[in-house]
């Protein structure tokens, strides 16, 4: 039974570094250059261990390819993302009726378990002043059905997740970045 299940576990999806790759596609205006908040973690009175997760690194390679423009000099705000709520279930009954067959109908397909994930984001974006100029919210869900051989992996989940909020602000950046360019510029003005 144990060479079956080597057999069969190579077509479960999981992660690759590969996935945290994004496409080269610009939006036509990007925003001005921005500093990007990192997350990090606190221990102790110290507060400069940064934290970087899957759900940051697509947001800052976004924002680097396709979202902000590049270069030297000042920026002319913030921006940042905040992870609102997450929300992973797991389904029960599945591995239940696994357990209570000895696991033979998962060598003929039958699932072991499912897995869904639901994330709220917020995307804020401040002026030079930390005024906040333009807050997003956007929430998204990725579910698998896994068996030996098929499903997704908990990562994988999170990385479609993550992928899909970003595809979202992305064209609502598109519609926006224009009004709050002009918005980021009249602050360095004033500054």
């Amino acid at each position: 039974m144990a060479a079956v299940v080597v057999c069969l576990l190579p077509g479960c999806v999981t992660f690759k570094p590969s996935m945290l790759k994004v496409e080269d596609a610009p939006i036509p205006e990007k925003l001005h250059k921005l500093a990007v908040i990192t997350p990090s973690a606190q221990v102790g009175n110290v507060r400069t261990i940064k934290s970087q997760n899957y759900d940051f690194t697509l947001f800052q390679r976004e924002l680097e390819t396709n979202l902000m423009e590049r270069g030297i000099g000042e920026n002319f705000g913030t921006i940042e993302m905040v992870l609102i709520t997450q929300q992973p279930q797991w389904g029960l009954g599945l591995t239940l009726a696994s357990g209570l067959t000895c696991c033979t109908l998962n060598l003929l397909g039958f699932p072991i378990s499912r897995t869904k994930i639901t994330n709220e984001y917020e995307f804020r974006i401040y002026d030079i002043n930390d005024n906040e100029i333009a807050k997003y919210n956007y929430s998204a869900q990725a579910k698998s059905v896994n068996g030996l051989y098929y499903g997704k992996s908990y990562d994988v989940l999170l990385v479609e997740v993550v992928k899909q909020v970003l595809e979202n602000f992305k064209s609502d950046l598109m519609r926006d970045a224009a009004s709050i360019n002009r918005h980021l510029e009249q602050a360095m003005k004033q500054n």
